[in-house]
This record gives C-alpha cells, sequence and structure tokens, in this order.
C-alpha cells in the first residue's frame, strides 16, 4: 500500500481506487446518499441502526431516473422534500460547507 508523504492514505486510496466500481441507484429523493461515503443498515429486529462511514463507501457514479420516483407515496415524497430544504439550510449555514456547495445553495 503506498502513502502520501505524511504516511496518511490519500483520498483516492481511502475511495477504493483499482477497486471495483459503485453505481447507486437511488429510489427516493432527498437524500443525496448515493454520492457519499456514508451508509446506515438497520436491523429490523431491533430496529437499532448502525452507520458505516468509509471513502471506500463512495459511488463512483449515481444513475438518476425522476421515473424510479414518480410513483412514490405522498408521504415519501414529502419526506424527500423536507430532506432537500435541510440539506439547503445546512449548506448554507455550515462552517464546513464547501465553495461548491456554497455557488450552490444560492440557485
Amino acid at each position: 500500500m503506498s502513502c502520501t508523504g505524511s504516511g496518511q492514505r490519500s483520498r483516492e486510496q481511502e475511495a477504493g481506487a483499482g477497486s471495483v466500481p459503485i453505481i447507486c441507484i437511488p429510489t427516493t429523493s432527498g437524500t443525496g446518499s448515493e454520492v457519499t461515503p456514508f451508509a446506515t443498515i438497520t436491523d429490523p429486529a431491533t430496529a437499532r441502526k448502525y452507520t458505516l462511514a468509509d471513502y471506500a463507501l463512495t459511488p463512483s457514479m449515481a444513475v438518476v431516473d425522476p421515473q424510479l420516483v414518480i410513483n412514490l407515496p405522498a408521504q415519501q415524497t414529502a419526506y424527500g422534500g423536507m430532506c432537500t430544504i435541510a440539506h439547503a439550510l445546512e449548506s448554507y449555514i455550515s462552517v464546513f460547507a464547501s465553495a461548491l456547495a456554497a455557488d450552490l445553495h444560492l440557485l
């Protein structure tokens, strides 16, 4: 394994460069989870949620097809809309927002 000069793994290494690409196809709207290095697994027996965070989980591509969400129940669509609003506000007020996020929240 190669490392950067500091002995730390580079972002490319963290993202799993050279591994099998992850391609995500969202079937809901609003979370943006199809482009993040995070995953949540729910244990249905206990209703506990476990979060995984690793750049190796970052998808190589997201295929976003509006036809997959057009028939969602109204409540699920509303949840997605509220999530979208929350993310927009978060990018506006976060001290960790990137320059790209700062540009996009003004749209």
